[in-house]
Parts: C-alpha cells; structure tokens; sequence
C-alpha cells in the first residue's frame, strides 16, 4: 500500500508540473517608471503547521499531496472522505495541495497557500476547489512564464485583488465549464486541458501588464468562420432563452481516423438551470477542407490532424476542437465503466471512451442499444431515463467493437421491497411461498416485519406469514383457490412502503412442489424435481433456476430430472411447460467467499471479493458483513465477484461473510489498516519501564507519573518534545500506580490511586513542586479525570461502585458529588469536548460502551456507537475535535495495538493505522497533532520503556 501511495504520489507531481502546450509567450518588459515589485523572498523555518481542509467534488477516495513550492517538503496522504488533515507541514513557507481522485486520475484540483509563521502548532485551513485551483494555475502558469509581478503577489490576496479579479474569474470560468461533465466522464487530463492552457497563456500576460503598468495586449483577431454548408440557421425558442453554450460531447475531443463523432449542442439557462438539446449553426475552423461535418453534426475526418469548429446560436458561441490520430480504433469502453443504479425518471448520460492502435485515448461517438424497453430508454447521444424498476444492459458499438454496462433502475424512494417469484401462474388448489427483501437504501437497514394481503380473496389468500426462510428473509404462503388474476401487496410495518405484484390462478398448468436431494445444491448437480402436468418431452420443458436455464435430462408428468445449471444462486426454480408458465419454489445454493482482495484495508476502502454462486438478478442480494457490521450494497456484482466499500465501526481484524439471500457463506479474515495514519515512529526511551502510569502534555513537554515497576512508583519524568530528551524531576509525594491525572492552569492533579486512593496533590511544572490538596470524598484507583470550565471530575474506579462521579472546586478545596455512572467503569479512557465528558471501555472487564457526562446538565448520555473493539486500560486524546482511543486489552487480557478514531458530532468510529507493536496500561498524551505512547506492557506482558509517536 505503502509503495502505491508513493508511485500515485510521483505520478501526480509529475502530471501537475508538467509543461504546457500553450504558445510561448513573453512577459512585457517593465517600465522604469513602475519597476516590477521584487519576489518576497523565502522564510526560513520556523515551525509545523497541521494542513487540513474540504475536498470539492464527489469521489470515492483521493490522493493529497502537500508539498512546498522551494521543494523542501513533500508528503502524501489518502483519503476517502471530503476533507484531508496533514501534519507536519512547515510554515514560513509558500505550500501546495494537489488532490488526485482515484476513479479518474486525469483529475487533478490544487491549491495554494503561503502558511503565517504564527500558525506554529496550530491547524491552517486550506480548501481545495476549483476557485483554489485556478488560483494555483495562474501561479503555476505566472512560473513558466517568468511573470515575476503575478508570483509577487501573496497568494490569499490574488482572488480580491480589483485589477486582476476578472482575469482570476476567467481562469475560474473555464475551469466550471470543464467541470460539468462528470469526474468519471472526463477523458483529458484536467491540468493540460487546451480550453484551460489557452485562457491562462491569455491572462497571465495580461495580468502581468496590468501590475507592471504596460499596455495590456488584445486577443489576436481570428478570420471569421465560414458557414457549413447546408446549415440552417436557428433561433431560440420562445419559451427558452439560454444564457450559455455547451458542445457535446466536449470541447476537446480525440477520435481515432476511421471514426466519425457526432457534435451537438445543448442551451443552459443558468438562472434556472433547464437544459435542453438546441440546433445550432455550424461554422467551419482550422483544417476544415480534409473533413466533413454535416448539418446534423456528424463529423468524419479525411486525414489525421487538428479540427476546429464552432457552434453558433443566436449571440452565443462555443467552440470544439476535435484532435484525429493517425492509427484505427483498437478498443472500446464505457464511461463510467461500472454497473449503475439510477431512480425511476432520472436522466443519465453515457459516454464511449476507446483507444487506437497506438494506445492513444479517444473519443467515439456509437449507436447504443437496450436489451429491453421496458426499464428505460435510451437516445443517440447516450442519455438513459429510466422509466420503471428493473434491469437493462446498454450496449455501445462503434467499428465493430461494443462495451456493455448494467443499469438497475430503482423506485425515487431510499426504501425498496422485491418479491420473489415475479408474476406466477399457480395451479388451482396448490400453494405457493413468496420471499421478501426489503431494505431502506439511504440506511442500509434491512425489514423484517410485513403485512400480507391480497386484492381479491375469492382467487387466493395467504394462509401464513411466517417469520424467515431458512431463518432470514421473510416469507407468506399463498393458497389458490379458483382460476383468476389479482394483485397480492406487501406492506412494511415499519415505514408503511408497500409493493404489489400480479397472481395468476389457473388450471391444468404445470406446478413445482418439492426437489430431491432437498439439501443445499452445486451447480452441475444431477436433481428431480417433483409435481404435475409436466410434459413427458423433455424439450417442451423449460425450467429456469432463476433467470439460468437447465438442462432437462428426462420427463414423465410428476417428475423432471434436471441438471442444475452453472451460474446458478440462490432464489427460486420456475417452470414453463408446453408455453403455459407455472409456478417456483426456492432453492438454496451455498455461497463460497474464497478471497478478499486485498486483505487488509482503511475503512471506506473499496475491496474486492472473489468467490461462487453470488447472486447477479439484484446486488440488494448479497448481504456482506464485517463482523456484525453489514456493508452497502455491493457494486460490479458477477457470480464469481463483487465490490463492496469496507464499513465502519470496525475491530482491527473482523471475519467477512457474504449472505446471498440469505444463505450464509464461509468465513474469510481481513485486517482493518486505517487510512495511513498516524504515521508512527520511535523516539527517546523513558528512563523508567513502567505500566499503567499516566501522562499529561503542558507547554511542550510531556509529563508521565506513577505507575508500576516491580512495585507501585513515585516517579515523575519529563519529555521535552522539542529537544527528543529525558528528565527527572521531584517525584510524587508518595508511591502510587492507576492514578487519574488532569491538567489545569498548567498545572498537573494526581488524584488517587493505589496506595492513597484519595489523595489529591497538584504538581506545578514552573517551580517543579508539590501541594497536598483535600482528599476525594471516596477513595479509588482506576478512576478517569477531566477537567471542564475550571472544575476537575473524576469518574469510576476500583473502591467505590464503579459509578461516583465527584467534582472538586479548585477555588474552594472542596468535593462534590455528581449524577452517578449508568455503568460500572473501572480504567476507562476519557475525553473532554463540547460540554460532555466521554468514557469510553474499561469495567470490571473490557468493554465496548461509551457514555456521555453532560457537565451542565448533570445528566448521563448513552446508546452512543460503541467501540470497534471491547477494551480496558485504553488510553484516549483529543486532536482537532476527534478522540484517538490507542492500545489497551482485551477481554482476555491480551494487549493489543489498534488505534480508532470517534467522531462526537457523527457519533462515529473508524480504525486507523496500528501501533509498531501491542501496548497495554500505557501512559498516552497528545501535543498538537501527535500522540505520545509512552511505556506499558508488550504482547509479552513485559514492562517497556519505549517511547512511540504518532503523526497525524
């Protein structure tokens, strides 16, 4: 993972500073009466900031880059959210971000940013839109054109800057209407882009004129167009007036030379946002004599070269450029080249991407077919509308190649019920199971609970409802009762979203009643399937195992012999007999999950799981689960495949199983890494080995205390954070282990402990002394402490219940006690943020709970997300408003090294990257974005002195 990073990272440096295509231009020489201010030179320096901010744009995960403009400084992160956080990041110094998105690294936005020298140890914000990105390309362009006055000017100024605003608003302008087509959809590398290199090799020049007092150049005149001929000129419609031009498929295109593209144009009103198809007028460019391009838009080259045209409509115009290679098509895929999943009445355009023979990308321009009409439609430009639930394949061909990409069209609604089997024909008399899936998609909660009915009960009632098939999906028994045709509906209990779904009774069809062996089957598997009017013919049987047909080997009228067909999974086995359908029953293939790939990962990462028999009829099908916790729905879904983005709330090592309606498969491990982060290193070892000693941060130092060597200790030892170094200094007042400590007025709180377990002793860094304060009330060890708004609270620990909760009053040398613990905690972790104190694990043994103590209210907090993992003697910081919980036990005992991360205002937890090695009862503190772990037991249950780091 380590080394992919680290090529992404090369790769994204490389593309972002690579030369441009543009003319070379050069920078007006100043005039000597408004000389060229001087490039501000660069700070030494002074410092590390943490570089966070939001990232603009829907992906699944990207790539961040920081680096420094003078190159002393590079690192690189993933991440698979819409925000980034880097530490280290140096300030006095001009810095860059470059965000790469992973499903289309041609992608690329940036960002720029001279960090303040004060921003020492602090958090820096620094967004990455399109709005930065074109800041960092005017930059990047001012660079390579040695516009020194435009490179002067400080970055966080250029946006507001009167003389230059809308020369910025251009480049910004540009980089919009590049950007309305989809990141998966964009086929040129967005740095390189010929709209955005011509609009900055335009007004970088212009804006140095401006700062250096020099006439500012007017854009070189272009021969007016020659109308296509044949062209019919066209006007607006009343009803629509477009305030802007878009070309389609783009406005730069590559084709290979034995393709034609067709052009076309859309109208956009950008106070409403309506958008519709217009006819535009067609005038002729560069190179227009070895090419033809009709009044339909279809162009068709002669020769390999650059084409340019122009797309007039009323006072609006755009502009195409179409480059042709000189070699064939070779291949050809489709944009997006993933399955998906669109609500009933959405619009969605499609895209044909190929390469020639070269291997050079190009655009194409094929006919698209459907394999039904009855899910969607779609037209010649490659816009799908669905118009019903259900399943299409779309098919482009173009030169003899074709791609195929699955579109599954779902209710506008986040909730869907399916019912199997779809539309039966039962036999007068008979019955017939249904099974149920039903699923909220915006929640990922499955239902279980469901109100069966039918239309007409004179044709059919439900003569049960039972609870599970197999003990999962929920099923009703339907009785037929006389020939007819009704509607049965099922209704969830819980949202009140119903479905409804045709019946037929009739009679003398054929009907489906048992198969023998009745025991999970394997595809290739030689089965009898048993009950009437079937036809003695075998080839006038047509059974299906889902939408698989079998093979029938022989027939009488109450018995088939079939041969289960590859392919097929779980669901229900249907019959056809002479052109009369019948009825299904389900059958069960067990799922096989052979492999994850790869088989560690951060959570939110998308992995791959490889194995047989999972279901292809509807992704919903496949339930995969992380331990308890179930994933999305799976996307790319064969029989033998599919992805799934990997949930969280996750332990470090969970086992991966997949239901396929409902039939659970076997177990495979997977280890959950984080995302990269913190990166961890070994620093300075203590003087002493010790455990379950604690530790506090105040003005750079990190302070631990106490503790256990062959017995309880008195130490107390300094770490100077800055200098990497060691110190002893004046030891507690008396030997003591499972303290709880809190830092307040930079001043360090012992409280309790083994040995005087209500002593109170604050310790003062600045004259390295100690003062014996009142007592806790209850004496403990074990216990957590926090301070808020000039109080300390200490809550649990051995000696009491587990539940007291006490304040002490600095101001007063007094205790008082609080609204006790909803729980018993015993060596928890805790953390203070927005009013509420979180105490997360511990008890009488390892747990998973964490509560809230609201200090205003007095109140308690629970039902929050409990910890991946069940743990004691856990330690926990807060950095930049989320918790980091590291090491602890587990309920065996056994030390672990898993790092999570809580978010309070989510209420969430993910894993991140490990510990160097397992660490039990150690002392943890955080300075700015870095986590100290300090001493503890190992896997060995052995004391240690090490000191690791975590950078976050």
């Amino acid at each position: 993972m380590k080394k992919s990073l680290i090529a992404i990272s090369i790769s994204l440096f490389s593309l972002a500073g690579c030369q441009t295509n543009g003319p070379a231009v050069t920078a007006p020489t100043p005039s000597p009466t408004a000389p060229a201010p001087s490039a501000t030179p660069i700070p030494v320096f002074a410092g590390e900031t943490v570089l966070k901010g939001a990232i603009a744009l829907d992906a699944l995960a990207v790539i961040v880059e920081v680096s420094s403009v003078d190159g002393s400084f590079r690192k690189a992160v993933e991440t698979t959210t819409k925000s980034y956080s880097m530490g280290s990041v140096p300030v006095g110094k001009q810095v860059r971000v470059l965000a790469q998105y992973k499903n289309n690294p041609r992608v690329i936005l940036s960002a720029r940013l001279d960090v303040d020298p004060a921003q020492k140890e602090k958090e820096t914000q620094l967004d990455v839109t399109l709005a930065s990105t074109a800041v960092d390309l005017i930059y990047a362009k001012a660079a390579e054109l040695s516009a020194s006055a435009v490179s002067a000017i400080p970055v966080a100024q250029l946006p507001a800057n009167e003389k230059l605003k809308t020369h910025y608003e251009a480049v910004l302008q540009v980089l919009q209407n590049i950007m309305q087509t989809p990141i998966d959809a964009q086929v040129q590398p967005l740095q390189t882009h010929p709209d955005l290199v011509k609009k900055l090799n335009e007004v970088v020049p212009q804006m140095q004129a401006v700062l250096t007092g020099q006439p500012v150049a007017s854009p070189v005149p272009t021969a007016t167009p020659t109308p296509v001929p044949g062209a019919t000129p066209s006007s607006a419609p009343a009803a629509f007036t477009p305030s802007k031009l878009l070309v389609k498929p783009g406005n730069a295109v590559t084709i290979a030379k034995d393709t034609s593209l067709k052009l076309w144009a859309e109208g956009l009103d950008e106070k409403t946002g309506e958008q519709r198809n217009i006819t535009p007028i067609w005038v002729l460019g560069n190179n227009s004599a070895f090419a033809t391009l009709t009044a339909a838009g279809v162009f068709t080259p002669q020769k390999a070269g650059t084409y340019t045209y122009t797309a007039n409509f009323g006072n609006l115009s755009q502009s195409v450029t179409i480059t042709v290679t000189d070699s064939e098509l070779n291949s050809l895929e489709l944009v997006p080249d993933t399955n998906l999943t669109l609500d009933s009445g959405r619009t969605f355009e499609l895209k044909a991407k190929g390469k020639d023979k070269f291997g050079n990308e190009v655009t194409v321009s094929p006919s698209w077919e459907l394999s039904n009409n009855f899910v969607g439609t779609i037209d010649e430009n490659g816009v799908f509308k669905g118009s019903q639930t259900g399943r299409v394949d779309v098919t482009a061909r173009a030169r003899g190649f074709s791609a195929t990409t699955n579109i599954t069209v779902q209710s506008a609604s986040s909730f869907f019920i399916e019912m199997s089997p779809d539309r039966p024909v039962i036999l007068t008399g008979k019955e017939q199971p249904f099974q149920v899936l039903a699923q909220d998609l915006a929640t990922n909660i499955s239902s279980f609970a469901f109100n069966f009915s039918v239309l007409d009960s004179t044709i059919g009632q439900f003569v049960s409802q039972d609870s599970s098939i197999s003990g999962i999906n929920p099923t009703a028994v339907f009785r037929a009762l006389k020939p007819g045709t009704t509607e049965i509906r099922v209704r969830d209990i819980i949202s009140n979203v119903t479905t409804t779904v045709p019946v037929t009774v009739a009679d003398s069809v054929p009907y489906l009643s048992s198969f023998s062996p009745a025991v999970p089957l394997v595809p290739g598997q030689t089965i009898t399937l048993s009950g009437e009017n079937f036809s003695t013919s075998p080839a006038e049987n047509q059974v299906f195992f889902n939408r698989v047909p079998a093979t029938v080997l022989t027939a009488t009228p109450t018995q088939l012999v079939v041969t289960v067909p590859i392919g097929a999974f779980s669901g229900y086995v249907n019959i056809t007999t002479a052109g009369r359908k019948g009825n299904g029953i389900p059958f069960v293939v067990s799922p096989k999950l052979e492999n994850i790939i790869p088989q560690e990962g951060a959570e939110g990462a998308l992995v791959t799981l490889t194995g047989q028999y999972f279901s292809t009829d509807n992704p919903a099908h496949n339930a995969v689960f992380f331990g308890s916790q179930k994933a999305s729905i799976p996307l790319n879904v064969t029989g033998s495949s599919m992805q799934v983005i990997v949930p969280s709330n996750l332990g470090s090592e969970v086992d991966v199983s997949v239901r396929v309606k409902g039939q659970l498969s076997d177990f495979r491990k997977f280890l959950v890494s984080g995302a990269n982060l913190p990166n961890w290193d070994e620093r300075q070892p203590t003087l002493t080995s010790r455990s379950n000693a604690m530790a506090e941060a105040i003005t750079g130092k990190v302070y631990v205390i106490g503790g256990s060597q062959s017995d309880r200790s008195d130490k107390l030892e300094a770490y100077d954070v800055s200098t990497n170094t060691w110190s002893v200094l004046n030891p507690l007042p008396s030997n003591r282990s499972d303290v709880a400590t809190t830092v307040l007025d930079d001043r360090l709180f012992v409280i309790g402990g083994s040995g005087e377990s209500n002593r109170l002793d604050r310790y003062d860094p600045a004259t390295n002394t100690w003062v014996n304060l009142q007592g806790m009330t209850t004496g403990r060890f074990g216990a957590t402490a926090e301070t808020f708004r000039g109080r300390i609270y200490v809550i649990g620990g051995n000696g009491s219940n587990g539940r007291v909760v006490e304040e002490y009053n600095p101001d007063t040398n007094k205790w008082t006690t609080k609204r006790t613990s909803p729980s018993r905690r015993f060596q928890s972790a805790s953390v203070v943020f927005n009013g509420k104190i979180y105490v997360i694990g511990g008890g009488e043994t390892a747990e998973d709970r964490v509560n809230a103590y609201d200090v205003d209210k007095d109140e308690w907090v629970t039902g929050l997300a409990p910890i991946p993992k069940a743990l004691t003697k856990a330690q926990a910081v807060l950095i930049n408003s989320k918790v980091y919980v590291v090491g602890g036990e587990d309920t065996n005992g056994v030390e672990q090294d898993s790092v999570y991360e809580y978010d309070p205002s989510a209420d969430k937890w993910r894993t991140l990257k490990r510990l160097p090695s397992s660490r039990g009862g150690a002392a943890v503190a955080a300075f700015g974005s870095r986590i100290y772990v300090i001493g503890g037991f190992d896997s060995n249950n052995n004391t240690v002195t090490t000191t690791f780091r975590g950078t976050l």
